[in-house]
């Protein structure tokens, strides 16, 4: 299981309740040894873990989303600082 921040978690849109299912199941326990310390059913856990991996995927593809839209922000920065580059070295040699 991928770690998480309890930040990121909350980010992603979890409940408390499914952070700590998930805390519980990152620390190696079962399903059914969360449920029982939980006092809830193994298949309680399942509903809660279906929804929280929905809302992971989600958040997942809305950061990679953000990260390419950065990516494309700095790759057009950086063309631009090249642009002005080539301008300033032609006015200081006089190539314009």
């Amino acid at each position: 299981m991928e770690k998480y921040s309890v930040e990121e978690l909350k980010a992603a849109g979890l409940t408390e309740r499914q952070i700590e299912v998930y805390r519980l199941l990152s620390d190696g326990l079962s399903m059914g040894e969360a449920a029982r310390r939980l006092g809830v059913t193994t298949a309680d856990i399942s509903i809660l873990v279906k929804k929280a991996l929905r809302k992971l995927e989600r958040y997942e593809r809305m950061k990679k989303m953000v990260e390419a839209r950065f990516e494309e922000r700095v790759r057009k920065i950086e063309e631009d600082v090249k642009l002005l580059r080539d301008v300033v070295l032609a006015l200081i040699t006089g190539r314009c």
